[in-house]
């Protein structure tokens, strides 16, 4: 009876005796025998065998005498008590036991499956099986959590489990589930006899239209949906052109749903819905390049603010009053007012919750370090060439040094990446393997050949004679490893300028011309060699400029871009032929494709000219997702090279930390340390940029002053040998006041967030009505218009009032 009523303690004492027992069997399988206490509860025994009595009786246990984890979950889900069934998932070693979830899944437990598969993911308790029965038994909530575990996720391989998802995709209220399983199938593994079916019910599907309001992610739906057809159509060459059409139309249906969204809080948030993988609809949308949905200006609103941080920043400048005087106007007393302080208030870019927040200054603070190191790396070379140690940069104790401290910022660059794959990997995001990566892999490689100096393990000779082909190797092998390091160098700093809307389309239109040249080239040289083969045949004899191959392939690449030096004078014989044939040849190469290359060059200026701001969103959402703080594990991202190589040491304890309450106090306190070399950092350039200005500042005042009244020379004589002091004592504290605004928090009240907002209107009273509407619609109407709902809300409320009314009449 006390089990009935969810007194379910009793159990723990005698459960705990039993995991002893399966810790002591499980010991013995791995061969580790632990020492176990075997000292019984006392009357456990008696009251084990009355209470596996009465499981036996509930038709719970079987009769074998023994504890099992899903029968006491499935007896306290029985008789519903739901958080009973979520604290008995905290009993030592009650993870252990299997068929947990499927216990959850015939009780329909919702929350106590997504408790158990939260806290079950490390230790691998769900199966496939499980899977398949949450989708046959229509419990899609716990499926999609059983999704996150990608054990499971071959169940979707089935043909029967395929077979239901295409009968999913035909419901506004299931395409969801349906488009997330498709996402984690791999296109390969889809039946090819299902390709048809699921075409045909989409576009049927999609052409209703009304159906995916039920969907509550509709446009991340139908993000999912169109990326899984774009991926299927590449596999699958018979059926590419139907794939790739309902892609299409996910994609447009997708922007008619964004241009239906007027309110940018309400486009943000449903832009902000996460699949299984952790991926927000920005995300997604920004990796698979779909433009159309980046193109509008509330999308464009809403990533700047998303980039720029909930809180706006404001620059130095604001914090300075020197710099107020420089933009001053003359004669303006309140902008020449030195005496005015900082406001406290407001949020400047040198400040740490700054850098937390907004993962610009982080941007900056990333592009600031690489332009550093190309700029220190081109003043190493250019050293090394001038002491004539560029063969062997150990000749000269500082150039060594230099070298030494590249190579280690170097280093610092592929430890940020090994760093950055361990944050994504702890806060499930996705690690991403572009260009940048790849460039980053090839400096790595650079610098150890340079360190290792590779031209004196080739060449390990001490000395060379002057003019020596060893000794000219020797250097050449040098140089070609310095001309990659710095081109990769360069490389990188192109990809960093990639998210400025300035310069980022321009070297977006610049890689994708390189591949449009590439392509050419190789149609291009295959006419070169036709057309060297032929005339090095016809006129090897006639000509001189033709009578190898070499040099037929010389003269026909110079003449296709202009270069004509008598190519037709050096024939001996056959010259009318030879004329034809080599004004043939320039027809079509300098004329037809060359022109065809300017076509095809001004074609992509064209399209990526269309879409700069799509573009630009794109790339910035990217970056976003990779410099979103964490309030865990946030130091692992927060420093940038060669400064990462602290934030590694104090990772090792921040990874040791026992809670996750432990770990975000650890976390913020170590990106403080952290901070202080970037406070140093800022407070040198602020202190430089002010004395700057200081100067023109001081000659400034003169204008300021000149222009108040009969008592002006006075105060321009007094400017004139006080006016310098008065800066002085503004630059220096100006100085102290923003080194204590550093670590400063929040000064005033700290705005309302959506979460506050939303409980100063929904309360019970509110929450009852909506219960109360919700119970009126029918059951064979299923859904009800937001308007329609409105407007039984406003008439429940003035039959309340007038009932309020009329029992005051009756009271009175």
């Amino acid at each position: 009876e006390g089990f009935k009523n969810g007194c379910y303690r009793f159990a723990e004492p005698i459960w705990e005796q039993e995991s002893k027992q399966i810790e002591k069997r499980r010991s013995k399988r791995t061969g580790t025998l632990k020492v176990v206490d075997e000292k019984p509860v006392a009357g456990s025994a008696k009251f084990k065998q009355a209470f596996a009595s009465f499981l036996v009786k509930e038709g719970i246990l079987e009769e074998d005498n023994r504890l099992y984890a899903h029968e006491i979950l499935g007896t306290l889900l029985k008789f519903g008590h739901t958080k009973a069934a979520k604290r008995v998932l905290k009993w030592d070693n009650f993870l252990h036991q299997e068929k947990l979830i499927m216990v959850c899944i015939n009780a329909g437990a919702i929350e106590v499956a997504h408790e158990l598969i939260k806290r079950g993911q490390e230790l691998d308790i769900a199966r496939s099986q499980d899977l398949i029965a949450a989708i046959t038994m229509e419990q899609y909530e716990i499926a999609t959590d059983l999704l996150k575990i990608r054990t499971t996720n071959s169940a979707l391989k089935d043909i029967d489990v395929q077979e239901q998802l295409v009968r999913l995709c035909e419901n506004g209220h299931t395409i969801h589930f349906a488009a997330e399983c498709l996402t984690r199938l791999h296109p390969k593994f889809w039946d090819m006899d299902l390709i048809k079916p699921l075409v045909q019910t989409c576009m049927i599907f999609l052409k209703a239209g009304q159906e995916m309001v039920n969907s509550h992610s509709p446009i991340l739906t139908c993000v999912l949906m169109a990326s899984f057809f774009y991926k299927l159509a590449n596999m699958t060459p018979e059926h590419s052109n139907k794939c790739t059409i309902v892609a299409q139309n996910f994609i447009e249906f997708a922007t008619h749903l964004q241009d239906g969204i007027k309110d940018e809080d309400e486009l943000k948030y449903y832009m902000s819905h996460k699949d299984t993988l952790n991926r927000t609809v920005f995300q997604i949308v920004a990796l698979n390049r779909y433009y159309d949905l980046l193109s509008s200006d509330e999308i464009g609103a809403i990533t700047t603010k998303i980039w720029q941080g909930k809180e706006k920043a404001y620059g130095m400048s604001q914090a300075s009053s020197l710099v107020r005087i420089f933009y001053g106007q003359a004669g303006n007393v309140e902008e020449f007012d030195l005496s005015r302080p900082i406001d406290k208030r407001k949020m400047y870019v040198f400040q740490f919750r700054a850098f937390i927040t907004s993962c610009r200054m982080r941007y900056l603070a990333e592009f600031a370090s690489t332009m550093l190191l190309a700029l220190f790396y081109q003043v190493v070379i250019y050293t090394a060439i001038s002491k004539q140690t560029f063969d062997d940069f150990t000749r000269s104790d500082r150039i060594i040094f230099y070298v030494r401290l590249t190579n280690y910022w170097i280093f610092c660059i592929f430890l940020s990446n090994v760093m950055e794959y361990v944050f994504t990997l702890k806060t499930h995001r996705s690690y991403i393997i572009d260009g940048g990566k790849l460039v980053d892999a090839g400096l790595v490689v650079m610098a150890c050949f340079q360190s290792l100096a590779i031209q004196k393990t080739i060449y390990p000779d001490e000395t060379y004679p002057a003019g020596s082909d060893e000794l000219y190797n020797k250097t050449l092998i040098s140089a070609i490893v310095v001309s990659i390091m710095i081109t990769l160098i360069w490389l990188k700093v192109a990809g960093v300028l990639l998210i400025t809307k300035t310069l980022g389309p321009f070297l977006r239109m610049m890689y994708l011309m390189v591949g449009e040249i590439f392509k050419f080239v190789i149609i291009f040289m295959a006419f070169m060699i036709c057309m060297a083969c032929i005339f090095t045949s016809l006129f090897h004899i006639h000509s001189e400029k033709f009578d190898n191959f070499s040099s037929t392939t010389l003269t026909l690449f110079n003449g296709a871009f202009g270069n004509y030096d008598g190519e037709y004078t050096s024939f001996t014989n056959f010259r009318p032929f030879a004329a034809i044939m080599f004004g043939i040849y320039m027809i079509i190469a300098a004329v037809m494709l060359l022109n065809l290359l300017i076509a095809i060059l001004s074609n992509v200026y064209s399209e990526l000219q269309g879409r700069v701001d799509a573009e630009n969103r794109a790339v910035t959402m990217v970056y976003y997702n990779r410099l979103k703080w964490n309030k865990s594990w946030g130091l692992l991202i927060f420093a940038v090279p060669p400064l990462n190589a602290l934030s590694f040491v104090l990772a090792i304890p921040l990874m040791a930390s026992p809670t996750s309450k432990a770990r975000k106090k650890f976390n913020k306190k170590a990106a403080k340390v952290v901070f202080f070399f970037y406070a140093i950092c800022l407070l040198l350039v602020y202190m430089s940029i002010n004395l700057l200005v200081l100067i023109v500042a001081y000659f400034k005042g003169f204008t300021i002053q000149k222009r108040k009244g009969k008592t002006s020379v006075v105060l321009l004589i007094r400017w004139l040998f006080l006016g310098l002091i008065f800066l002085l004592m503004a630059f220096f504290r100006d100085a102290v006041a923003i080194s204590r605004l550093f670590y400063a928090k929040r000064y005033g009240p700290k705005p309302t967030t959506d979460r506050k907002k939303l409980g100063q209107y929904l309360n019970e009273d509110v929450i009852r009505k909506f219960q109360q509407i919700l119970s009126e619609v029918p059951e064979d109407q299923g859904t009800v218009s937001l308007g329609e709902f409105m407007d039984r809300f406003n008439e429940i409320e003035v039959e309340e009032e007038q009932m309020k009314a009329e029992a005051s009449t009756i009271t009175g």
